[in-house]
């Protein structure tokens, strides 16, 4: 036999016993990420094709993590249409299934940060490498991730969690994800040795097409695309390209044309420098005073300097493109963008991606624009009582102002001071972001955050309310509006999110330095106007921030507004979110189906039908037993939960009347919230919401009038809840 190929299958076994000892761990990154068993068997295929001419360089921790590294730049391609049908067979217990679909909503940075640390032993310097961020940064990636996680489970069970129980349930994860099935062969990773270093014919990098010797990159024909469309066309598959196409990396102009040399880059680059020139309005010297203009530079500039790291395998095609894709302005960003899907998750995170990264853009063109106004902050002395838009500036003032409404910016005056203030908005943003929930891009309700919820935030900080008091109610229902078009768990929804609630705690509970009661124990007046405009009739039917306040409007009111002594344990029995509910992807508000004390109240009660059995329960617990009756098509138990009222038809005809299969039909695990709106003559009038997340949601009322001891349900003809 030739030496050479001797040689090469030598170096053959030896990669598949490398590959046989990895296979199981980066198997289990994949599943923990969030991938399915196809998509985890395509990824582990292009990550180990690629690792073939490198895995023995350096030190063995080094081929792991580049290992690592690989699978997580690769798996971008398949993150749109990840599934998590395998977690029945896999998680034994109810608790770690729903800790894994926790992890599941973490981030995608956070979660990798996570599930490396806890999982994979990672230490901050390797997750770094991995996930391709600074190491200053990793660090933070992992305490919020677990804060996340932390805060998830004590939502979910109510009970306080410290980082060190966290670390305990995270490990009892561990003998599940080993279970994880393996369906790639090591074998089946190259199907043949590949050529060694020394056969393959190198040229001057320079001078020749963009090489990278990782021979499994198989991406040619994909790079062409935007890095945004590479999420978006996950259901698409990727064309193979030969083996001798497998070095050439092509990137994209504007035009659909291809770069295929470093010559090509640097005049595509030029080009699109002189276009942002001209389409901005600023020179080139302060084109490159804006963060992501510069940030796009360098990356395209390193990209020019590095050419032997391609034989090192830490080239990132994507990462290139992108940068060559941000060099436009932040409405042609937006504009760019093409995606269409069908499923709400996956639109929202697009929109939140697209959103946070047209903000960052056009904040940092902002600075940029207020830096080069100053210029002309002179000529403001003579505009006094005139409108902008009549006043005469010099022509290249009016040209650089009338650059910035092009690109989305409002300007006014403030002529107190002579000087210019900016701000997003305006004709071209709104003609631009005129963009319907379901485009992909940025939805309705992350339109309006920008255009007028950042401007007040703060709401409140630290102890500071930011607000008028009169401006409170209105800007805290405007805030739970938009919260029900945005995604949980997303970094804007998250900040407006945040602020809300602290506006509601700052509302209900006060503060040290803003109490809500006076030295005498009173509610104080101001504090009592503002929740009596919050708990208008109207309000409370449409808003549950309205329905929060008043339970506690409702307490003080049957203590004539006194502060009572379980005033505090009061206040921490509602202390979750009330909007949470209702957004996109919001856990699962716990309120139905029935925990295990009250199904067992509900079985006892099913076979006595005492009242006796009821007595105790609140009238949101005895709604329910109401709702659980409803869902199994209980009619004789749902008709002895009926006060003995005038409406209420005799059992017989309520028996043959009611239509089971419609109560079967019914999804109530939607209820988002069971809430007292009122009380008149005796009778508690009950809201229940059902919620699919971002705007959708149905409601209905349900009185109750207490009867021997408990709480009963008042038929009410029509009931949509029995009858539709």
């Amino acid at each position: 036999m030739d030496s050479t190929n001797s040689d090469d299958q030598n170096d053959h076994t030896l990669f598949v016993k490398w590959a046989e000892t990895f296979l199981p761990e980066i198997n289990q990154f994949l599943f923990q990420m969030g991938l399915n068993s196809t998509h985890r068997n395509t990824v582990l295929k292009r990550a180990f094709k690629e690792m073939r001419n490198t895995y023995q360089e350096g030190p063995p921790d080094r081929g792991r993590v580049l290992l690592y590294k690989k699978a997580a730049v690769t798996m971008q391609q398949e993150i749109e249409t990840q599934e998590h049908n395998e977690s029945e067979a896999i998680f034994v217990h109810q608790e770690d299934r729903e800790l894994h679909e926790l992890l599941q909503r973490l981030p995608e940075d956070q979660r990798a940060a996570v599930v490396l640390t806890a999982f994979h032993k990672m230490s901050l310097e390797e997750i770094s490498m991995i996930v391709q961020i600074p190491e200053a940064e990793t660090e933070e990636l992992v305490k919020e991730g677990k804060k996340k996680l932390i805060h998830k489970l004590e939502e979910m069970d109510g009970t306080r969690i410290s980082e060190e129980n966290l670390e305990k349930l995270l490990g009892f994860l561990k003998s599940s994800y080993i279970k994880i099935p393996l369906s790639v062969d090591a074998n089946e990773l190259v199907d043949e040795p590949v050529a060694s270093s020394r056969d393959l014919n190198y040229v001057s990098f320079y001078k020749s097409k963009w090489v990278l010797s990782l021979s499994g990159l198989l991406i040619a024909g994909l790079i062409g695309l935007f890095i945004a469309q590479s999420f978006s066309d996950s259901g698409r598959q990727t064309e193979q390209p030969s083996d001798e196409d497998n070095s050439e990396i092509m990137l994209s102009t504007a035009d659909g044309e291809t770069i295929d040399s470093l010559e090509e880059l640097g005049a595509e680059v030029e080009r699109r420098i002189q276009q942002l020139e001209a389409d901005l309005g600023l020179s080139e010297g302060e084109l490159y005073q804006v963060d992501y203009i510069q940030e796009a530079m360098n990356q395209i500039q390193a990209f020019q300097q590095r050419n032997q790291l391609a034989e090192e395998g830490e080239l990132n095609p994507f990462e290139i493109q992108d940068a060559l894709n941000r060099l436009v302005t932040p409405l042609t960003y937006v504009q760019q963008e093409e995606f269409s899907s069908r499923d709400e998750y996956t639109l929202a995170i697009h929109s939140d991606r697209i959103t946070k990264q047209y903000l960052e853009m056009a904040e940092s063109l902002m600075e940029q624009y207020d830096a080069a106004l100053e210029e002309y902050e002179p000529e403001l002395e003579g505009l006094g009582d005139q409108p902008i838009e009549d006043f005469s500036f010099s022509p290249e003032a009016a040209a650089l102002l009338d650059k910035i409404g092009q690109n989305g910016y409002e300007t006014v005056v403030t002529p107190e001071r002579n000087q210019f203030e900016l701000s997003i908005g305006g004709e071209e943003f709104s003609e631009v972001a005129d963009l319907q929930i379901g485009s992909g891009k940025i939805n309705n309700s992350y339109i309006e955050y920008i255009q007028f919820m950042r401007e007040k935030l703060p709401f409140v900080q630290g102890e500071q309310l930011h607000l008028s008091m009169e401006e409170a109610p209105n800007v805290l229902l405007e805030a739970e509006r938009l919260l029900k078009g945005m995604m949980y768990t997303e970094p804007l929804a998250e900040e407006l999110l945040s602020q809300h609630q602290l506006l509601l705690e700052f509302l209900v509970q006060g503060s040290e330095s803003n109490p809500i009661f006076t030295e005498e124990g009173m509610l104080m007046p101001d504090v009592e106007a503002v929740w009596e405009k919050l708990i208008g009739e109207e309000e409370l039917q449409t808003y549950a921030s309205s329905r929060y306040v008043r339970q506690f409007y409702a307490e003080l009111e049957e203590n004539n507004f006194r502060k009572p002594q379980e005033w505090q344990s009061f206040q921490s029995e509602h202390e979750t979110s009330p909007v949470l509910g209702y957004m996109v992807n919001a856990p699962d508000s716990g309120l139905f189906p029935l925990n295990s004390e009250l199904n067992q109240l509900y079985n006892q009660y099913q076979a006595e039908k005492e009242s006796a059995v009821l007595s105790g329960l609140t009238e949101e617990e005895t709604i329910q037993l109401y709702l659980n009756a409803i869902s199994i098509g209980d009619l004789e138990t749902l008709y002895s939960l009926f006060a003995e009222t005038e409406d209420r038809p005799d059992r017989e005809s309520f028996l043959q009347e009611t239509d089971r299969e419609n109560l079967y039909s019914q999804d109530l695990t939607r209820v988002a919230e069971i809430t007292e709106i009122g009380s008149r003559e005796g009778i508690k009038q009950m809201i229940i919401v059902l919620s699919d997340g971002a705007s959708s949601s149905q409601q209905t009322v349900i009185p109750l009038k207490e009867e021997n001891g408990s709480w009963k349900i008042v038929y009410q003809q029509g009931d949509v809840l029995i009858t539709t």
